[in-house]
């Protein structure tokens, strides 16, 4: 059996992204631990600083392809995790960059494609840590994205255990002046010093690893939520390193951590620790700088309530009432220091007079998402004609029944439909594949008469942006959506489509998808089955036969392949399908 570490930190980026100094420090700090004899015992912890976007994608499939099945395998990557506009997951290389807020998906490493390399790898004991924030940052905090990261959809699989610094998208701290990252420190100091050796065996398991590392994590930083992940298996169980049963540091390390609760002991736990440094051996120095080290997570937060204490005081001092823009500042520095809610409002109440922030943090939140909405383009005004052509389909709808060969089609029949527009778009040829039951043809001719509409301006094989979709001309979109029900017998077209994917509980209301809502969607419409999607090639493509709203499909310009899976895009269709409600189809 050979133990083998790929230990990656990335902590130079390009345009966009902010330089994490801690992430190279965690690969060396651990590495130290894991080469150790006496501590990690692995054959090798190969170290990868700052790759680049294709060296780093070539270590880490090159990196598993030798293992033997009795060998454990760990990934450790201390960087930035970031999402794209589809909510996938990604690792930044030494070249990732996001522009205008966007990440360029070809500078970084999909989490998909890290999960088929692994999976490919022939040993049965995976390791992933990950110690990532997932967007930009604030201060020297590192923020991330609204929404929580599927890490258990996207990376979890039987016989992998997953370690991850945080569940959700929270923040995860990179405290100035600290060499580590939080999450990495007390990994590397539950393993350096045995702490995480909860009884005594001799041995430290990923998940006595975790737990040590997680309440450290949680007593500096409580809105930090670090997370393991496993399946079906007990890959939690692996032991990852030895302990030193015998040594006194260890056996007093775990005495002071049980009498640690505050950032100070308690004068009777003061005595009992004096006594025991007596009957191990222990001089003064070595057991007080193991009782700093225990203290730290407490000390380190007793110091940010104090700072935010000092830093309202002082506000206060200089103006009262405070200024919007003061308030908009102080509730920023109090989400940089991650203080819980109840510690920073027993602050608050006393620096202002039995008031808090909450309310003004609510506010803030609330004005914030409304700009981002107006910025994206999902509150577009409708105009009076819109809204009355959507109050009338609306009650037309409530007799449709669209997922029976009787559906009805719409009143406005094909021979009606407008098929040129004086921007020089023809719709006969879709017509055309549509009269003729070309349906997969009529499919990418949709796509194509979408993509290079003037209003877009684009390509074949290029993507949409998400303003291109909001504020795409409804009447090309009504002439699209006319063809395909009419043609089909009112089986397809982005109405049924939006009118399947609103009576499974969707709402276009400018908030994220539900995930939920969308994978009984995709079952509905034929795209998704046993838990996977379905190939281009394996869809019916036959009104007699295809399940209601099955195409178009292409239309988003969005769907791809990753490893061996076929994806639609959740963000693109409901997009669409906002834009087809905007229209009133």
């Amino acid at each position: 059996m050979g133990k083998y570490a790929l230990l990656i930190g990335v902590d130079t980026y390009g345009e966009g992204l902010q330089p994490l100094p801690a992430a190279s420090k965690d690969v060396m700090a651990l590495q130290t631990v894991l080469q150790n004899p006496q501590i990690g015992g692995f054959d090798e912890a190969k170290p990868l600083i700052n790759p680049t976007q294709p060296d780093m994608a070539r270590e880490i499939e090159l990196w598993f392809q030798d293992r033997q099945p009795e060998d454990l395998v760990l990934l450790f990557f201390s960087g930035h995790g970031v999402k794209d506009d589809r909510r996938k997951l990604y690792f930044a290389a030494a070249n990732t960059e996001k522009q205008r807020n966007r990440l360029l998906t070809s500078t970084a490493i999909p989490a998909r494609f890290i999960h088929d390399c692994i999976r490919a790898c022939k040993a049965k004991s995976q390791v992933l840590i990950l110690d990532c924030c997932f967007s930009g940052a604030f201060g020297e905090a590192l923020a991330r994205d609204d929404g929580a990261i599927p890490l258990k959809e996207q990376l979890g699989a039987e016989g992998r255990v997953v370690l991850a610094s945080t569940s959700a998208v929270d923040y995860s701290f990179e405290e100035k002046g600290a060499d580590l990252s939080i999450y990495t420190r007390y990994l590397v100091e539950g393993l350096a010093t045995g702490a995480a050796d909860e009884d005594g065996h001799g041995w430290i398991t990923v998940a006595a690893l975790h737990r040590y590392a997680g309440c450290k994590v949680k007593e500096t930083s409580p809105v930090m939520s670090p997370c393991l992940i496993t399946l079906k298996d007990e890959g939690y169980r692996i032991r990852i390193a030895r302990s030193p049963q015998d040594d006194p540091r260890l056996k007093y390390r775990k005495e002071a951590e049980r009498r640690a609760t505050a950032a100070e002991f308690t004068i009777p736990a003061q005595r009992l620790l004096r006594n025991l440094r007596l009957e191990l051996g222990l001089s003064n120095a070595e057991a007080e700088a193991i009782e700093v080290e225990v203290l730290k997570p407490y000390r380190d937060y007793q110091r940010k309530q104090q700072e935010y204490q000092d830093t309202l005081r002082e506000c206060v001092e200089r103006e009262s009432p405070l200024s919007q823009r003061t308030l908009t500042d102080l509730i920023d520095y109090r989400a940089h220091l991650q203080l819980k809610p109840a510690d920073a409002a027993k602050i608050e109440q006393a620096a202002l007079r039995g008031q808090s922030l909450e309310g003004d943090i609510a506010e803030l939140e609330r004005q914030r998402q409304a700009e981002t909405q107006s910025q994206s383009g999902q509150k577009e005004l409708e105009t009076e004609a819109e809204r009355q052509i959507q109050a009338i389909w609306a009650k037309v709808k409530q007799l449709w029944i669209y997922d029976k060969p009787e559906f009805l089609a719409r009143p406005n029949q094909t021979k009606e439909t407008k098929l040129s527009r004086e921007k020089g778009i023809n719709y006969t040829r879709l017509r055309d594949l549509l009269k003729d039951g070309k349906w997969r043809e009529a499919d990418k001719e949709t796509y194509r008469l979408m993509i290079t509409n003037p209003a877009v301006g684009k390509k074949e094989g290029q993507w949409f942006e998400r303003e291109e979709l909001l504020n795409f001309p409804c009447e090309d979109l009504r002439t699209i959506d006319e063809l395909w029900v009419s043609y089909s017998q009112g089986k397809f077209g982005f109405s049924v489509q939006k009118q399947i994917y609103m009576d499974g509980g969707a709402k276009l209301d400018g908030k994220n998808p539900d995930d939920k809502i969308w994978h009984d969607f995709c079952i509905r419409v034929g795209w998704r089955k046993d838990g996977s999607y379905l190939s281009y090639s394996d869809l019916k493509a036959n009104p007699s036969f295809s399940p209601a709203g099955e195409f178009p499909f292409k239309a988003s310009g969005l769907e791809w392949w990753v490893g061996d899976e076929y994806f639609v895009s959740e963000v693109v269709f409901w997009d669409l399908f906002s834009r087809a409600e905007t229209c009133g189809l």
